[in-house]
C-alpha cells in the first residue's frame, strides 16, 4: 500500500504514517522529559553535594581575626 509505512526487523506489520508520525512526536516528547528531568536531578545534586563540602572548603575568612576597641586613626600620628 502507498500510505503504509513498513518498519525493518518489526515482523510483516505495515504501519499508516498518522500512527507512525504520533510514535516519532511520542517518543520525541519522551526524551525531552526525560532530558529536562536528568537536568533537575543534576541540579539537585550539585546543591546537595555544595552543601556537603562547604565545611571541608578553606576561606580568607577562616583564617582572619576581628580587632574591636582599637582608638580612632589619628591616635596613631601615621601618614595615610
Amino acid at each position: 500500500m502507498l500510505g503504509d509505512i513498513v518498519i525493518p526487523n518489526f515482523g510483516k506489520y505495515t504501519f499508516p504514517r498518522q500512527k507512525v508520525g504520533a510514535m516519532v512526536i511520542a517518543l520525541d516528547m519522551a526524551v525531552i522529559l526525560t532530558f529536562v528531568i536528568w537536568i533537575y536531578v543534576q541540579k539537585f545534586l550539585i546543591i546537595k553535594e555544595a552543601k556537603e563540602f562547604n565545611d571541608e572548603i578553606s576561606t580568607i575568612t577562616d583564617f582572619s581575626i576581628i580587632v574591636k576597641n582599637l582608638p580612632p586613626q589619628p591616635v596613631y600620628q601615621t601618614e595615610a
